[in-house]
């Protein structure tokens, strides 16, 4: 396998091919660059524009450069096939030689009028047809998005998800193919169609499962000798971008509770009361946690009680809220709100509850996220968290790490700290944008936004630079970390899933993780600290996870150390959450420590919500393990 990409691939050509070869090659590569600055000229003629004729005009030639540059692009990668991994598939045989006596390899291919799933193991092949016309695959994937929308958003987190999950695995798993599974050790998936947005450990939860792009890429990626050096090896790490064009914040509350829900016709609604807005005070008593709200409400209720002769009707509760930077007073009638409460800050909440609202990516249409925040005037939040999450990551290498926040998360100090040597670990922790189809290698990572924006730096590292441009940088990488939203996801084209670890995969590195949806910030940050310390053996206590028990401070495989990251985060308690975050030791340290998993059933979610705030699959299955497991 070519673990250098792009660049090794030309190397093998120049190196290898005929005159005649060569000359077609460059031709295609002539044509690729000239239609590359086309793009970039027209995208910026179309954002300087100075009228909206202009810009619908400008608008249409981006729309056809764009459609060029993927066609020189597509005949560029023609002149390298069999030198790129993706584009010389394994046949059957070829897989089977490569395969462990206790693994299994399930592949899927969806169609409009039909889907099939093949299962490799123990050197032999079974095919299964799923559904066998356009109606039956209607209902599969019916059944495989009502899933995903149960798990992959926050409002799914006060209903439980068991349905959705139980009729996604009778759709898609019957039990001849799930006995073809039994007793194996590990399960590697090539997803396809709506499969590609749902984690596989939701339908089968007892077996460890790995995913690759292509089972060429699983079987060259998990079976090539690693490179890596013995130790803690150097790492980058990025995290808290700047990004242009964000709106200012307001100046958030530091204490109150903020309001997640408003039912309709409560006294909370009837009082004008807002999701959104923070309760800073109740009764002309302030408010700055439950208990002061318990106890305010007791405060408030024993007054009422004891005034005697006053019409009920006359009877209000002064209640002051912060919302959009003003205080605001209202009177609440006696007796329960009718409201939800975000039990995190105030400030926190309401970033996240913003980001969640008003994504660029709701906005994207036909565009790709990436060209509706550069082109159409979308704008990224700002995700503080990620600084947290960085640092914690940061601080489990020492020395031996290069930590790129702020405005220093830019692409051309990424570029060169990956460059210069390459790194044990990159882990990357922004906001993900997915391509479309029609410009697939746009699939990207936002950085730090340039004052002036260059066809070598525009803010974003996109699919297309890391298969074009990284070459071998990621040799000897042991794990690429895509903390971000979507980052799983993208276009399927023949053998291979178009996504970000696709490019990351062909520069070599062993390992990517990334997310099937939008992530929690916190959520992401405590089980980024747990997993390091799983896989780097900095853990203070006895690991236990799949019937294997890893000692304190022993290093464990990195599916492993996932899975155990994804127990724990699920059986945190509130309270634990709020001392971790508390504390004045950083969340690394938190999760070294533990507590452990608690054991036997995980609650059900509705019951856990209070106690066990991530006990949800929203926020502990997002994060899924390609290529090597180990």
């Amino acid at each position: 396998m070519f673990a250098g990409g792009r660049g090794a691939a030309e190397r093998v050509l120049r190196d290898t091919a005929s005159d005649e070869e060569l000359a077609r090659y460059q031709s295609a590569l002539d044509a690729e660059q000239e239609a590359s600055e086309w793009v970039f000229e027209s995208e910026a003629r179309m954002a300087a524009a100075p009228d909206v004729e202009q810009k619908e005009h400008w608008r249409g030639e981006v729309r056809k450069a764009r459609m060029t540059l993927s066609e020189k692009t597509a005949a560029v990668f023609s002149e390298l096939r069999g030198l790129v991994p993706a584009a010389d598939p394994m046949t059957a045989e070829q897989i089977l030689d490569e395969m462990r006596p206790d693994e299994a390899l399930l592949t899927f291919a969806f169609t409009e009028y039909g889907s099939v799933a093949l299962i490799a193991r123990d050197n032999d092949v079974h095919g299964y047809i799923l559904t066998d016309d356009k109606d039956a695959q209607r209902a599969l994937n019916d059944a495989l998005a009502s899933l995903r929308a149960a798990v992959s958003s926050r409002a799914s987190t006060d209903r439980s998800p068991d349905t959705a999950i139980a009729a996604a695995r009778s759709a898609l798993l019957p039990s001849e193919l799930l006995e073809q599974i039994d007793g194996i050790k590990s399960l590697t998936v090539v997803a396809d169609g709506t499969l590609t947005g749902v984690p596989m450990e939701l339908l089968i939860p007892d077996i460890p499962i790995a995913y690759a792009p292509s089972a060429t890429i699983a079987m060259k990626q998990r079976n090539r000798p690693s490179d890596a050096e013995t130790g803690l090896a150097s790492a980058v790490i990025v995290g808290d971008p700047v990004f242009a064009g964000a709106e200012e914040e307001p100046d958030y509350p530091e204490s109150g509770l903020l309001l997640a829900m408003v039912v309709d016709d409560s006294n909370a609604a009837i009082a004008g009361m807002q999701r959104g807005d923070v309760l800073v005070a109740y009764g002309q008593r302030p408010i700055a946690s439950m208990d002061d709200l318990r106890a305010a409400v007791g405060a408030v209720n024993e007054e009422l009680a004891t005034r005697g002769g006053i019409d009920p009707a006359a009877r209000t509760v002064s209640a002051e809220l912060w919302r959009n930077g003003e205080l605001v007073k209202v009177a609440l009638a006696p007796g329960s709100m009718g409201v939800q409460l975000d039990q995190r800050p105030p400030a926190e909440g309401l970033r996240s509850m913003k980001f969640f609202d008003r994504s660029w990516d709701q906005q994207a249409a036909d565009a790709s996220a990436l060209e509706q925040v550069r082109l159409y005037g979308g704008a990224l939040s700002p995700l503080p968290s990620t600084r947290l999450e960085a640092t914690s990551v940061a601080s489990m290498f020492g020395d031996g790490s290069t930590l790129l926040v702020g405005s220093d998360a830019n692409a051309p100090n990424l570029r060169n700290a990956v460059k210069s040597q390459s790194p044990r670990v990159l882990h990357l922790a922004t906001h993900g944008l997915l391509g479309s189809s029609a410009r697939p290698l746009l699939a990207s990572l936002a950085l730090s936004t340039p004052d002036e924006p260059s066809i070598d730096d525009t803010g974003f590292l996109t699919l297309e630079e890391v298969l074009n441009d990284w070459g071998g940088s990621l040799q000897g990488t042991e794990l690429v970390v895509l903390s971000a939203c979507d980052t799983a996801n993208g276009i399927r084209q023949g053998d291979t899933a178009m996504t970000l670890p696709l490019g990351f995969f062909v520069c070599g590195a062993d390992t990517v993780i990334a997310s099937l949806w939008k992530v929690d910030d916190r959520a992401t940050a405590l089980l980024m600290a747990r997993f390091y310390a799983n896989w780097l053996g900095k853990s203070e206590s006895v690991r236990s996870i799949d019937g294997v028990n890893y000692d304190a401070n022993a290093p464990m495989p990195k599916l492993a150390a996932l899975r155990e990251a994804r127990q724990w985060l699920r059986s945190l308690t509130q309270d634990q959450v709020d001392a971790i975050f508390a504390s004045d030791t950083s969340v690394a340290d938190a999760a070294a420590r533990g507590p452990a998993p608690r054991r036997g059933e995980l609650a059900d979610p509705l019951a856990a919500a209070d106690n066990c705030p991530y006990d949800h699959p929203y926020y502990y299955s997002a994060f899924i393990l390609q290529g090597s497991p180990e």
